[in-house]
């Protein structure tokens, strides 16, 4: 579950804080983790999408200071909006995006929250407000905005914990609900414990046992990337490489 939104002129790149599975029709979710989707260095901002997994690998290679090359093999299931912090121009954007502009980009939206965010930056003009926008109307966001200010480096992301943390925390005190009937929310733990609803507790189980993959959702999720999208993704990210001594 996810919603990304970078606001150009305002320099301002924000996300939701909720890492999700969902399976049944049951959505198990967990809120500010401590582990975000927003990453940046010197150089370079990426807000990411898609699975937890493939997010972390991409996200120790930006902490690791990007000197090797790039996680390229491990990315059909993830999307990302890569900002220049210099300038703010975006080198490399996913499939699957919205944009505001017709002439001039304005602003990027990614997940399965881009569209309400959209409507919402169209009329307030606020990176942040669109994010909880779309909490309010998408299931798979949730929790904290998180945000860089891309001037001024100011950012409330701290990336204190691990992706194995989340899962950890998701297995303490994530959340389920039935997206399709008024069932939950119920704790994963509790839900576990719950022979009533076989499939719940199925589901429950699955999560306890470290077998669900958490992920932060966005359309086109199940489709890999083309040849051409991940050349024009390393490219963009060469231009940036850092120089060695």
């Amino acid at each position: 579950m996810t919603t990304n939104v970078y606001d150009i002129a305002a320099g301002l790149l924000t996300s939701d804080s909720r890492w999700s599975f969902e399976e049944a029709g049951w959505l198990v979710y967990v809120d500010d983790t401590g582990y975000d989707k927003l990453a940046f260095d010197s150089q370079l901002g990426f807000l990411f999408a898609g699975d937890l997994g493939a997010i972390d690998e991409w996200k120790q290679w930006v902490a690791g200071g990007r000197i090797v090359g790039a996680p390229l093999n491990n990315i059909d299931l993830m999307s990302v909006i890569v900002v220049d912090m210099a300038d703010g121009s975006v080198p490399f954007i996913s499939d699957y995006m919205l944009k505001s502009g017709n002439t001039q980009v304005e602003a990027w939206y990614g997940g399965t929250g881009g569209p309400y965010a959209k409507d919402c930056w169209q009329v307030n003009k606020c990176a942040k407000t669109a994010v909880v926008t779309a909490k309010n109307s998408d299931q798979f966001s949730g929790g904290a905005v998180m945000h860089i200010e891309r001037i001024t480096l100011d950012t409330n992301i701290n990336n204190s914990m691990s992706a194995s943390n989340v899962n950890t925390q998701c297995q303490e005190r994530g959340i389920m609900i039935n997206t399709k009937s008024s069932q939950g929310p119920v704790l994963v733990k509790d839900a576990a414990n719950d022979p009533t609803n076989v499939v719940a507790q199925e589901i429950a189980k699955k999560v306890l046992s470290g077998a669900a993959r958490l992920g932060a959702p966005f359309p086109g999720m199940r489709q890999p990337w083309t040849q051409e999208k991940k050349a024009e993704l390393a490219e963009a990210l060469e231009r940036y490489a850092p120089k060695k001594a």
